[in-house]
């Protein structure tokens, strides 16, 4: 314990985010420390879920933003990958978890998209003339099924 304690004051935990966890993980990685996946027994650090569909809705909304607000920092993962020592696909990982919250105004607007063209009876896709193309795009999209199902 004492040893954890000794390594936060060397490093230093960053505070004033609502995700204090992932600055001061860009901040070890951009100093050059590696991360490693460390799966001990019995399971520490579960930590416990919000309960109810309000508070995980405002827990989601709290993490979005304070990740989109880390991305906008000067703990950015993209600085840190080019000015720093993070790895390159650790920055893309950073990347890809900084930007949750700018991401989900496209996931929605494709959620609406699908549900517009339901309600509408219109397709997304254009329309294919040749049977051809039909059963070709049938046999890539049952592969592509089966490779996610998998």
């Amino acid at each position: 314990m004492k040893l954890d304690y000794l390594l936060i004051l060397q490093m230093g935990w960053l505070y004033g985010s609502i995700s204090e966890d992932v600055p001061t993980g860009l901040n070890m990685q951009r100093k050059g420390w590696r991360s490693e996946c460390c799966t001990p027994e019995p399971t520490a650090f579960t930590g416990c879920a919000p309960r109810g569909l309000l508070t995980t809705m405002i827990q989601q909304k709290r993490w979005s933003s304070g990740l989109t607000v880390v991305f906008f920092s000067k703990h950015s993962p993209v600085m840190g990958t080019v000015f720093g020592k993070i790895q390159f696909r650790a920055g893309l990982s950073y990347c890809w978890l900084t930007n949750w919250g700018l991401r989900s105004v496209f996931e929605v607007s494709y959620a609406a998209l699908v549900a517009y063209c339901i309600i509408t009876n219109t397709s997304i896709f254009p329309e294919v003339r040749c049977s051809h193309s039909i059963s070709t795009a049938k046999v890539k999209l049952n592969t592509e099924v089966n490779n996610c199902m998998h």
